[in-house]
């Protein structure tokens, strides 16, 4: 897989040297209480629960149905996040993204640039024409980068009574 860049970050192939960089940016309640589907992961997150998450995600990637990178400072080559693309159907033409950045990076401007990095991926080396991106309603930083990258609601899910369900988004090419 090869890597994409900016003038400030770029993104590469996750690897099992990653597990501790990657632990160390996952190890915050404010992601974990941010990701979907909520649970997904507990904290303590420890490298071996990287490594797992690494060795899977690669023989996803094997199969063609993902791809997962390290997003990097091109400055530092310091990983400071993490972005996938999923459920990745030539046949529809779709795919589904996610993406996090540091906390102690959170205000910079970088997750947003990652995802504009990771959408230049998916459209040009996938050749999908259809990305979608759920979130959940608390998560405004996040839903701030798929505004500025011009993606649209698609459709509000129901968790239950208190309505609180992810926002799917959506970007067409």
């Amino acid at each position: 897989m090869p890597s994409h860049d900016n003038h400030r970050l770029f993104l590469r192939a996750l690897g099992l040297d990653d597990a501790g960089s990657l632990a160390e940016v996952m190890n915050h309640k404010e992601i974990s209480d941010s990701m979907l589907p909520r649970g997904s992961f507990h904290l303590p997150f420890m490298e071996s629960d990287a490594a797992g998450f690494i060795e899977v995600a690669n023989n996803a990637a094997l199969s063609g149905t993902m791809c997962v990178f390290a997003v990097c400072l091109n400055e530092s080559n310091k990983q400071i996040g993490l972005c996938i693309a999923w459920d990745i159907d030539a046949a529809l033409g779709s795919c589904r993204i996610g993406y996090l950045i540091s906390k102690e990076m959170w205000g910079r401007g970088y997750g947003k640039e990652a995802v504009s990095l990771l959408l230049g991926f998916v459209f040009m080396e996938l050749g999908v024409a259809k990305v979608l991106a759920s979130v959940l309603p608390t998560n405004k930083r996040s839903i701030g980068i798929l505004q500025a990258l011009n993606f649209a609601v698609e459709n509000k899910q129901a968790s239950g009574a208190d309505d609180s369900g992810p926002l799917t988004f959506s970007l067409s090419k």
